[in-house]
């Protein structure tokens, strides 16, 4: 498993070089959907779409979960935001090829840990989860920007509402603006590149 994931850190950094030094795709790319740093804060952009125009936005850095946030005794996998500042997409391909190697990055760490501990655990006993009636809105990093879950629980401790808001919804409000004045062939690259 970790040579795999070696070889595939290696095959994106070989990649992204060649995408740096790619001229055609530079003009291709440079300059398309253009997002400011203040529209996409001002708008709400999560993910590589915000994090392209310099808005370090990570749920796992800004509100460590899981594996994410430090714990005693356990492993601890800190994220820092990969951000660029071109705002376009461009920017946004060289993030996520960032973040994807930065998550085998992660994978790598986490196989180390694992690789000197004991396999296996025990699962408990299986019991019913008594639960009150309570509001609960979780947030996760998902590959396309923050992931919101928000749940409400009845007075019998059953789902009386569950809804999402995707990363796709949190970007949305954007499209009018990134469209405005693009070529048509560009409208692909711009909808894909913000993960719509």
């Amino acid at each position: 498993l970790l040579e795999s994931i070696v070889r595939a850190e290696g095959q994106l950094r070989r990649l992204l070089e060649r995408l740096i030094r790619d001229r055609a795709l530079l003009t291709r790319l440079v300059g398309v959907g253009l997002l400011t740093r203040e529209d996409a804060v001002n708008f709400g952009a999560v993910g590589p779409f915000a994090r392209a125009s310099e808005v370090a936005l990570d749920t796992r850095h800004s509100a460590p979960y899981a594996s994410y946030a430090p714990t005693d005794g356990d492993a601890e996998f800190r994220v820092a935001p990969v951000t660029q500042s071109g705002g376009d997409v461009f920017a946004r391909l060289v993030v996520m090829l960032l973040e994807a190697i930065g998550g085998l990055l992660l994978a790598r760490q986490a196989t180390q840990e694992l690789s000197g501990s004991e396999a296996g655990f025990t699962l408990p006993p299986n019991q019913p989860l008594r639960l009150a009636a309570s509001d609960v809105i979780s947030r996760v990093e998902a590959p396309g920007g923050e992931l919101l879950c928000y749940l409400r629980l009845d007075d019998g401790g059953k789902v009386a509402s569950l809804r999402w808001r995707t990363p796709a919804q949190a970007n949305m409000p954007l499209v009018p603006q990134l469209l405005t004045g693009q070529e048509l062939a560009d409208v692909p690259l711009i909808m894909l590149s913000a993960y719509l």
